[in-house]
């Protein structure tokens, strides 16, 4: 909560030269000075809590999400009902909108990797690795 305190062990970490500084942030400006002092992530857990519940509640169906970038992510999401019945091969997601689907769970079960001549169906839930705007694709058909 102290960005002086902050910024000093951020400093003394880069002179140690950690390979990698993960720091803490309450607001844009304090991401920005702890970035130009040499931190290699800045994270605003109130901010990365907020993202997630927004893409839950925006993309209709997500469940889960795991942020590798501002772009990419690891989306967990049911079906959409243009899908059922349809396999993972006939949908050609990864063709058609670059997504992977790199798991499929049921229940307690998950198939990793999934089998792509299972028919899709209403219990599934689909883990998916790919772009945001290509979710956002999938979303309006």
């Amino acid at each position: 909560s102290d960005l002086a305190a902050s910024a000093l062990i951020t400093m003394n970490l880069k002179n140690l030269n950690v390979p990698f500084i993960m720091c803490k942030a309450h607001d844009d400006t304090y991401r920005e000075i702890l970035e130009r002092l040499g931190a290699d992530r800045v994270i605003i857990p109130e901010r990365a809590v907020a993202d997630k519940l927004a893409l839950g509640l925006t993309h209709a169906g997500v469940m889960e999400n795991i942020e590798l970038s501002d772009e990419f992510g690891i989306v967990e999401m049911e079906p959409i009902p243009a899908w059922l019945g349809k396999t993972i091969r006939e949908l050609e997601l990864r063709t058609r909108y670059g997504m992977n689907v790199i798991a499929v769970r049921r229940g307690d079960e998950i198939d990793i990797p999934p089998n792509i001549e299972t028919p899709i169906n209403g219990n599934m839930i689909m883990v998916m690795l790919g772009q945001y705007e290509m979710l956002e694709r999938i979303r309006q058909k």
